[in-house]
């Protein structure tokens, strides 16, 4: 497991201040630490932050390297961060748990990883007690390592935790509301609705298309283009199948002739595109709609992906101008799990709301012109 302290918590712990050399009670506290980890096969990490500057982020890392070799401990990896990028260093390096002092920075970092907010003081072995139980309950990676896609840039390792292979969707359960809030109290507010829960997913999988490469070759291109169209197509399909739905639950008594007759009379207002002349009658004559489990099986579910899929779209349009800013209004969204209703966690991530007309037609329209001027060189 890879642990990282930020350099407080660690100087106060083990007494390697940047302008002083440890004095022997300082190095038996850091014994009984450093002990511990290595006993654990743990690898460190100390992160300073932008207050301390590489050239006494080096005489830190010196100094604590002599104590390392006259005690034979492995040398560690400091990393010197600039303002406001603790995020990104435990993201970048696979932190599997984060000792830190700060509650704001633990916010952030915990959709990465398991963070514990400590006193500078507090004693050694209660620290490693608190290290080896959020081990213990730590996330393992979704995806076995001789199923992993092949050929992602190192940095994005982390990606593998979550993604399920073939199609791009991250694993609800694990950065989602409820990993997240997972000790947030009553814990019926872990997670929001399921429209809101829906977002997380289809969001992740535009997210997923800084790695498309990794996954498809040559093929990224190609699932791009389909990703997008799917999910602009899919507004009206999902809207059609709620109709539907009122209509035929509303009227229970209505023959499976008339059902069918109902569908294919949806089908020409919302999927006009479509030819309804073809040669399967399963299709021809009306009866595609039993095809869709959910009118079955989760009645009324599906205007939920509709909403879902309108705030993804929404999440698409920021990451074609900054995807740094859209996977913080990502986070704005998720960390607050299920503590208000969706159009309220929309309001509080500075999100539109789907209910708005300007917001499909906005969204909407930046995914048709992407498409119409999407460079299709190459693609068979």
């Amino acid at each position: 497991m890879k642990i990282a302290f930020d350099i407080k918590v660690f100087s106060a712990q083990i007494g390697v201040s940047r302008g002083t050399y440890m004095r022997p009670s300082e190095s038996e506290r850091a014994k009984v630490i450093l002990d511990a980890l290595s006993q654990r096969d743990h690898e460190l990490f100390v992160f300073a932050n932008e207050k301390c500057s590489e050239k006494e982020a080096a005489k830190f890392k010196a100094r604590f390297l002599r104590f390392c070799r006259r005690s034979g401990w492995a040398p560690f990896k400091l990393a010197v961060l600039r303002e406001n990028d603790a995020v990104d260093a435990v993201r970048r390096n696979h932190i599997d748990v984060f000792i830190t002092c700060d509650a704001g920075i633990a916010g952030a970092c915990s959709a990465f990883t398991d963070c514990l907010v400590c006193d500078e003081q507090i004693e050694p072995g209660t620290l490693i007690g608190h290290i080896d139980a959020a081990v213990a309950s730590n996330r393992q990676p979704l995806i076995p390592s001789e199923t992993a896609p092949r050929n992602l840039p190192s940095e994005d390792k982390l990606w593998l935790k979550y993604y399920r292979v073939g199609d791009l969707r991250w694993n609800e359960e694990n950065l989602s509301p409820y990993w997240m809030n997972r000790r947030r109290v009553p814990f019926a507010y872990t997670e929001p609705s399921s429209e809101g829960c829906e977002v997380h997913s289809m969001s992740m999988e535009f997210f997923g298309w800084r790695n498309a490469e990794g996954f498809f070759g040559a093929d990224a291109k190609k699932f791009k283009y389909s990703h997008l169209a799917a999910a602009l197509t899919f507004i009206p399909y999902g809207t059609m199948v709620d109709h539907f739905q009122h209509i035929v639950y509303e009227k229970p008594e209505l023959t499976p002739a008339v059902r069918h007759e109902e569908w294919k009379r949806l089908l020409g207002i919302y999927q006009p595109w479509l030819r309804l002349d073809g040669e399967i009658p399963f299709f021809s004559e009306g009866m595609g709609w039993q095809g869709q489990s959910h009118i079955y099986e989760a009645p009324f579910y599906y205007i939920d992906y509709c909403l879902a899929q309108t705030v993804s779209l929404e999440f698409w349009a920021m990451l074609q101008k900054d995807e740094k800013a859209a996977w913080e209004r990502y986070m704005a969204y998720t960390v607050q799990g299920g503590s208000r209703t969706f159009t309220e966690l929309l309001a509080h991530a500075n999100l539109s709301s789907p209910f708005d007309e300007a917001c499909l037609k906005t969204v909407c329209e930046a995914a048709k012109k992407w498409l119409d001027e999407f460079d299709m060189t190459g693609m068979e």
